[in-house]
């Protein structure tokens, strides 16, 4: 699904290829100076996991993404 876009900005969804970008910018601390608690790779995953479950998102297993470690969740719209 494509993000909305905004009066100013055209969104797009992040690709594999994205990834070397944004963790270059997650870890520079001067990027990272003003966000108050940095999170680690297991932190941010957790976290995001339960912002999936606040939305009422649950792990869908018939949903497979590329990376075996990775898990998918969803919702019923």
């Amino acid at each position: 699904m494509r993000p909305c876009d905004t009066p100013r900005l055209r969104l797009r969804e992040m690709t594999d290829d994205d990834l070397d970008d944004m963790a270059a910018l997650l870890g520079d601390l001067q990027v990272m100076e003003y966000y108050p608690h940095p999170k680690d790779r297991t932190e941010a995953a957790a976290a995001c996991v339960d912002h999936a479950r606040e939305l009422g998102m649950q792990r869908n297993p018939e949903l497979r993404h590329k990376s075996p470690s990775h898990e998918v969740f969803s919702l019923d719209l």
